[in-house]
């Protein structure tokens, strides 16, 4: 009688069925599960040293005037990324130096506001 075998799609197990290769099919799924297991193991590593899984803090932002003003974060430590909300009407953005690179650094956002008394959350983490 032959021993028809299926591999699930995306996994690579083997759906075992007595009969030739059953113990060898059944080790194979162990090993490939394992191998998914440290690999899973392996990309949690790399996001937790990435920053990730780190909780956002919110920081209020109410300029006394338009144009640029800098927002104290407290993260002490440059952030991997910043989100505005704005809560009133008027705009707050990022300044940039053109190329981008003046948004934060280790302790402050740089920010600019369209008029005085406008209000934001940032988002940072």
């Amino acid at each position: 009688m032959a021993v028809t075998r299926t591999v699930l799609p995306r996994k690579g197990i083997i759906q075992p069925k007595h009969g030739d290769n059953y113990e060898a099919d059944l080790d194979q799924n162990w090993l490939t599960i394992d191998n998914l297991l440290q690999d899973a193991q392996d990309v949690q590593a790399a996001i937790g040293a990435a920053g990730g899984g780190m909780s956002p803090t919110e920081i209020g932002a109410t300029p006394v005037a338009p144009g640029n003003f800098i927002v104290p974060h407290g993260l002490g430590a440059v952030p991997f990324g910043a989100i505005i909300c704005m809560t009133s009407g008027g705009a707050v953005w990022f300044q940039t130096n053109g190329d981008g690179s003046l948004k934060w650094d280790d302790t402050n956002l740089y920010l600019v506001a369209s008029a005085a008394g406008v209000t934001a959350r940032v988002l940072v983490w």
